[in-house]
């Protein structure tokens, strides 16, 4: 996890200002009985607006609801505090998910823990809500963290894909799913990605497919790989048909939609953040992707019409966060360099880094912290795209920039987030290499907070946001779709122009 030194220590904060409480009103008069909430892992706007388009399909449709860009307002916009705010409407500051991994009492502590559940999440989730009126919760993705996050404390059922494994499958409850899809069944002897032949010119008219900042071994379609590699499997469209598969099957299984109770099917797309990351969102992979998730979700929305029945079920859709272009190098060396000079010029044993946040070494003393902030402001002066260095526990160190400080003041949580916080400028990642290859999220640019927050179906009115929303403010609206209470810690209102009343 941790990118530049390995010991560990804890960290401190100021609380953050009373966030807007939502505000109780009436129940929305169309209540669907099946709210599918569709997470695109790594959808910036930029994307989907490139796509929309072309689509036909799923995004088609979903266009024809109420429309609007969200905002993740915290540090750091990553997968596990993104999803979590997505799934329970609160903030790190709340959630205390904080980022994918952080330390806690010196040791490392991943945001999904051994037991594989929601219990470092602090407070409760929409999904909690859905069960507590008796409806079902089923929530899968390939990525451990998106299914937690996305079920809550007490699921129906979930389940992720397992790197480690040649199977699917992690999960919780998965006896409740019956029969899972193999992540490999249909691939004979090597799994094989070409682009949709009637879209090649007008990827081509954008950018070429051969970018140098791809970070592939092969940059140019066709991309081939092992049937047998779960790593290769979540770089193509193959694994968005597979969730579609899942989330076909369980509701057939569990007769979602069709119990006299509200559920929720929760279906977060991990490969789109995998083909990001490899190409970048401006590549053909990534159009080429989207357009083909385009289609898996005119597959789900048929079957459900099929099985719930048309008009009787609704979607909301968002992303965990965005991505910038190809980004300019952050030189990661330097960084560690500066570190270790600050611990050593402090008497101190070995800090961590792993941005945004550094973790002091354990027994620091206030003293010492003073001399590490100085002594890392000092050395990272001169680096081109460090913006700055601040004391996560001292307001008075933080820039005054309006955004940055909302993003800190969401993005802490006492005991979890680190004790000094390194923010970098628009355009930049930390990075081994001298020239950039792939691309990372995590920062407070405007690619990486901006995100598609799409509702569309029964109970939503159509229509389009006049400007930024919170993507906080996903559940509150679900939860009123659905007619349950609202996770007991969100921090903003329902989005009550796309309810119909």
């Amino acid at each position: 996890m941790f990118a530049l030194v390995s010991s560990l220590g804890g960290c401190g904060t100021s609380p953050a200002p009373s966030p807007l409480q939502p505000e109780p009103v009436p129940p929305p008069q169309v209540h669907p009985s099946l709210v599918v909430l569709l997470v695109v892992d790594q959808l910036p706007v930029r994307l989907l607006d490139a796509v929309a388009p072309l689509a036909t399909g799923g995004f088609r449709q979903l266009a024809q609801g109420y429309t609007a860009t969200g905002r993740h307002r915290h540090l750091a916009t990553e997968t596990c505090p993104g999803h979590a705010t997505l799934s329970t409407g609160s903030a790190p500051n709340r959630s205390g998910i904080v980022s994918n991994a952080w330390s806690e009492g010196g040791k490392e502590v991943y945001c999904v823990p051994p037991t594989r559940d929601a219990s470092l999440l602090k407070t409760d989730a929409l999904a909690d809500r859905v069960t507590d009126a008796g409806g079902r919760v089923v929530s899968l993705a390939a990525k451990d963290r998106a299914a937690i996050m996305l079920g809550g404390h007490h699921p129906t059922a979930a389940a992720w894909l397992d790197y480690g494994d040649t199977k699917l499958v992690q999960g919780i409850h998965l006896e409740a799913l019956g029969p899972l899809r193999d992540w490999k069944a249909g691939c004979a002897g090597e799994r094989v990605w070409t682009p949709l032949p009637d879209r090649v010119a007008g990827y081509a008219a954008r950018f070429p497919d051969d970018q140098a900042f791809e970070a592939d071994v092969s940059v140019t379609f066709p991309h081939t790989g092992a049937c047998d590699d779960a790593r290769r499997f979540l770089a193509t469209p193959d694994a968005g048909t597979w969730l579609v598969d899942l989330g076909i099957g369980a509701v057939d299984q569990l007769k979602l939609g069709q119990s006299g109770h509200p559920d929720l099917l929760a279906l977060s797309f991990s490969h789109i953040d995998v083909i990001g990351h490899t190409y970048t969102p401006d590549s053909w992979e990534a159009l080429d992707a989207l357009l083909r998730l385009d289609q898996e979700l005119a597959r789900l929305f048929t079957h459900l019409d099929a099985t719930v029945g048309a008009g009787k079920w609704a979607v909301a859709m968002s992303s965990d966060h965005g991505a910038p272009g190809a980004p300019k190098p952050l030189p990661l060396q330097r960084a560690k360099d500066a570190l270790a000079k600050a611990d050593k010029a402090a008497g101190l044993g070995v800090s961590t880094f792993e941005e945004p946040f550094v973790w002091l070494a354990p027994g620091a003393t206030p003293p010492q912290r003073a001399a590490v902030l100085a002594t890392l402001r000092t050395e990272l002066a001169g680096v081109e795209g460090v913006s700055a260095v601040v004391d996560a526990s001292d307001r008075s160190t933080w820039p005054t920039e309006p955004k940055v400080a909302e993003a800190l003041a969401l993005g802490l949580f006492p005991g979890r987030s680190g004790d000094l916080v390194v923010l970098r400028e628009d355009g930049y990642q930390w990075s081994n290499r001298p020239l950039p290859r792939g691309t990372t999220h995590g920062s407070t640019d405007d690619l990486d907070q901006r995100v598609p927050m799409w509702f569309w179906g029964a109970g939503v009115r159509a229509g389009t946001a006049p400007g930024d929303l919170d993507v906080r403010q996903v559940a509150p609206t679900v939860a009123a779709l659905l007619g349950v209470d609202v996770p007991r810690d969100a921090q903003l209102p329902l989005v009550r122009e796309a309810l119909q009343r």
